[in-house]
């Protein structure tokens, strides 16, 4: 189906096809090699409910499935976290509210190497994606099911996520499993300067981690979905969508 929409700041009209959707997520899975670890979070867990005579399995003679799922959204699957992620105060997922579709601006990074570690510390000049709602950055190195718990992945610098603040982008979305570094004393800098925390409690922002992006997806704007569960809690599993886009 085609849609016919303003999009970002400028409010310019694009179309775009619903068909044509670029899936950047990774899902929770059952079977753990397919799913990404992060920060030695434990993998997700599918557990049957099984209470008095009720068995939630129907291959066991149950009259239908019901299982009780654990996870961890921050190392488990795509994810989308909001300013409650780093502040004292209780912020919740489902306190943030964002339209169907928003302008995005996906850029391919370059990381450098700064003291042994891999860091994003350019992106293009602010011309090219001020006028989106969100920004993806796409660091290049990921591969999909990834271990990075204990590996020192790469990671966004500070000074980045404050140019996204600064620019009013409300969405930073990566493929990283952090904007910042594995081990970092607990500072979260480029989270707390993105967020502009905590000079302000902003609702309006999210942080998206850990998508899976085709390496040879073109940089550019694009229409863009993001669909957290509604869970209340700081971060939650969320679906990210890309649609090439057509200006009207």
């Amino acid at each position: 189906m085609e849609i016919r929409a303003q999009l970002g700041k400028l409010q310019k009209q694009f179309t775009f096809d619903t068909q044509a959707q670029i899936s950047l997520t990774q899902a929770i899975r059952r079977d753990v090699k397919k799913v990404p670890n992060a920060y030695y979070l434990t993998h997700p867990k599918f557990e049957t409910v099984i209470s008095g005579g009720f068995v939630g399995d129907v291959s066991k003679g149950g009259a239908c499935n019901c299982e009780d799922i654990i996870f961890n959204p921050h190392g488990n699957g795509t994810h989308t976290e909001c300013v409650g992620h780093v502040s004292e105060e209780p912020v919740y997922m489902t306190e943030v509210k964002m339209p169907k579709f928003l302008l995005c601006y996906l850029i391919q990074a370059k990381a450098e190497e700064i003291n042994g570690d891999q860091v994003v510390q350019n992106i293009p000049d602010a011309d090219h994606w001020k006028n989106g709602d969100a920004v993806i950055i796409n660091s290049n190195t990921t591969s999909e099911h990834e271990y990075f718990s204990g590996n020192n992945p790469c990671y966004i610098k500070e000074d980045v996520a404050k140019i996204l603040n600064e620019h009013n982008i409300h969405h930073i979305l990566t493929d990283l499993p952090s904007l910042d570094r594995e081990e970092d004393g607990g500072k979260l800098l480029a989270h707390k300067a993105f967020f502009g925390y905590p000079e302000r409690i902003d609702k309006g922002k999210t942080i998206s981690e850990l998508l899976n992006i085709p390496n040879d997806i073109q940089e550019g704007y694009y229409a863009l979905s993001i669909e957290p569960a509604p869970i209340e809690s700081d971060a939650s599993p969320s679906n990210i969508t890309l649609y090439p886009l057509n200006e009207v």
